[in-house]
């Protein structure tokens, strides 16, 4: 059957189906149409000499153009066709780059394409290739538009391993801390989606600070919550002896406090004045920790009790806290968070969030 008897086919029973029938003979219409526009270009490339599977003086080839436009029909003509290896060509990168059609269809957010791509024989080795800065599809895919990045990386991570999700380009940042240095839009839906595979929350950015460095500076409030909630310790330093308690005021420690899964490592530096009143420390005014969010603090800012479970004991014991930890914690904290609040729960995204960016 002709392409000229398919479309007369379809006529004929569009015109007798119901509505529901109609929609999946649409579907058909165009992908015949898709397709008859794909053979043309092959015909017109073998009258004109040039090979699909070759790159062009622009260094890429006819699979990396269709990933680059998202045309899964192509891509799939494209590898059905090819008489040689199909990964070595899938693995083609281009001259300039060094980007293969993967890099490229992630860059996109093309999901289609990036599906066509990931039914190769050990398409996997595909998602861990690197680019000439070191980028793997995954960076492409991390610091794409949002709204498109989601469907994306929710069908990619479970590809990936968990010790690659950590591949740093030659810039010093992984998938993750390329989103969260780049995002415009203060989302953790991306953050969590890698937090959940075990990426370590404590990662560094380009070897100067971590993560969590970088969501407080960046005041991305909501993606640095997430970081806590799942273990991120705000008392290391950076390369600057900065701590991620020195770079925000108290009502953003009050904010962030809420999603602090564990009590934080004691901030180790040698400190001559009060994390929170400032006052210097002298003979009467001790220093002293909280034994909760880890601050150096004196006696008059640190004068309150809470029940918690420290030094990893089973059984928990009255410890000293700060004025902050103590309203943002309950008497006995036993579980994953200090809370039962969430980055969902409306109650702070309303009020602690709204009052924030003020």
């Amino acid at each position: 059957m002709n392409a000229q008897e398919v479309e007369e086919l379809i006529a004929t029973l569009s015109s007798r189906g119901s509505s529901k029938l109609r929609r999946s003979l649409t579907g058909i219409e165009l992908n015949v149409h898709s397709l008859r526009h794909s053979l043309t270009m092959a015909a017109k490339w073998r009258q004109l000499g040039y090979s699909p599977f070759i790159p062009d003086a622009a260094g890429y080839t006819a699979l990396h153009r269709a990933a680059m436009k998202g045309d899964e029909t192509l891509i799939k003509s494209l590898l059905g066709t090819y008489e040689g290896n199909v990964q070595e060509f899938c693995m083609m990168a281009t001259i300039k780059q060094g980007q293969t059609a993967m890099h490229m269809a992630c860059k996109g957010s093309h999901l289609n394409a990036i599906r066509a791509l990931n039914t190769v024989q050990n398409g996997r080795q595909l998602l861990c290739a690197k680019d000439a800065h070191g980028n793997t599809p995954l960076h492409f895919a991390a610091t794409s538009n949002l709204t498109n990045a989601v469907p994306v990386l929710m069908y990619l991570l479970p590809f990936m391993s968990a010790n690659r999700l950590n591949d740093y380009n030659h810039h010093g940042l992984s998938p993750l801390a390329a989103h969260i240095s780049t995002t415009t839009v203060d989302n953790p839906f991306i953050t969590r989606l890698f937090l959940e595979r075990q990426v370590d929350p404590n990662s560094w950015v380009r070897k100067e600070n971590t993560l969590l460095h970088v969501a407080v500076e960046r005041k991305l409030w909501k993606i640095a919550g997430c970081l806590l909630e799942f273990g991120a310790e705000w008392n290391i330093a950076d390369n600057n002896d900065m701590m991620v308690t020195d770079l925000i005021n108290e009502e953003e420690i009050s904010f962030l406090i809420k999603f602090v899964a564990n009590c934080k490592d004691w901030a180790t530096s040698i400190r001559k004045s009060c994390q929170s009143c400032h006052r210097n420390f002298n003979f009467l005014r001790r220093r002293h920790h909280c034994r909760f969010c880890g601050r150096v603090l004196c006696s008059k800012c640190s004068n309150y009790k809470r029940s918690l479970h420290v030094d990893g004991k089973n059984k928990s014991t009255f410890v000293r806290v700060c004025h902050l930890c103590v309203h943002a914690i309950p008497d006995e904290v036993s579980g994953k968070s200090t809370t039962d609040v969430t980055l969902e729960d409306p109650t702070i995204m309303e009020a602690s969030y709204s009052y924030m960016l003020q």
